[in-house]
């Protein structure tokens, strides 16, 4: 058998291998030791959140007490809109009603983003349709251009 003659074979195997290695270290330093304990996850994560307050009392929990709302809301156009979607988060209203008030809006309002829904809704689709129809013009006018030249 005669010496081994194809270098280019290990130039190329050299930065390969030294990539997995450098991977291998990367990965053992920075991925945490619980992770994939549990599954998929950092298992001290559920500590994390479990920590964090309830903000959010859930569809559920609005049911409840406003039946009346839910009857209506069911004959109404955004049936799977959730009330804390445009209220904001309300379970310190659902422990304890009469200390705490939500905030009542005549169009969907976000109070942790700020912005008006509703309002803006009809402005943006009639923007998008001018732009549509100017786009649609002058694409018509170069076919035009083109064919009577």
């Amino acid at each position: 058998m005669k010496g081994f003659r194809d270098i280019e074979h290990l130039r190329l195997a050299a930065p390969f291998a030294g990539g997995v290695l450098a991977f291998g270290v990367a990965r053992a330093e920075l991925v945490p030791p619980t992770f994939s304990a549990l599954g998929h996850f950092r298992a001290k994560a559920i500590d994390d959140v479990r920590a964090k307050p309830i903000e959010y009392a859930g569809q559920g929990a609005c049911a409840d007490c406003h039946v009346d709302v839910v009857d209506l809301r069911a004959k109404a156009r955004p049936r799977n809109t959730a009330c804390e979607s445009c209220h904001g988060p309300l379970a310190t209203h659902a422990e304890n009603p009469a200390d705490v008030t939500p905030m009542l809006h005549d169009c969907a309002v976000n109070p942790r983003v700020g912005q008006v829904v509703a309002l803006n809704i009809a402005a943006i689709v009639a923007r998008r349709l001018q732009v549509f129809q100017a786009m649609w013009l002058r694409q018509t006018q170069r076919v035009v251009s083109q064919i009577d030249a």
